[in-house]
């Protein structure tokens, strides 16, 4: 399969998991905050007394509901990042959680966060 990481490694990609940490914690402030504002026009911003149109209310909540499906998607992986630095803190990363084995530099260099070798992922994504 894949071989031990070096401590070195392990060093290399504790940085990229803070990062990417940071990055998410960044996005997931700012959707917060446009998710949650709006224009400042809508249902109860609006100063004039022409009514809303019907087109752009649903608009407005098609894009609330997608940006809330995108913090719901950035705050599962931050968990995944979280997890990840947890398991290098107690030699676990690296090592598939459901097989053991070890997980390649190629698949945590494409994905540092993941917990599974690529075989056991596959065995998830089609099931």
């Amino acid at each position: 399969m894949g071989t031990a990481l070096k401590p070195e490694d392990l060093v290399s990609f504790r940085k990229k998991l803070l990062a990417l940490r940071a990055r998410l914690q960044g996005d997931l402030s700012q959707m917060g905050e446009s998710a949650f504002q709006g224009d400042g026009q809508g249902m109860s911003g609006n100063l004039s007394n022409v009514p809303t149109h019907l087109a752009d209310l649903g608009s407005e909540t098609f894009e609330q509901d997608l940006t809330l499906g995108l913090i719901e998607t950035e705050q599962a992986t931050l968990a995944e990042v979280d997890r990840a630095l947890d398991r290098i803190e107690t030699g676990l990363f690296g090592k598939c959680h459901r097989c053991g084995g070890a997980i390649t530099k190629a698949r945590l260099e494409a994905i540092p966060q993941a917990d599974t070798c690529l075989p056991c992922a596959v065995k998830e994504e089609t099931h």
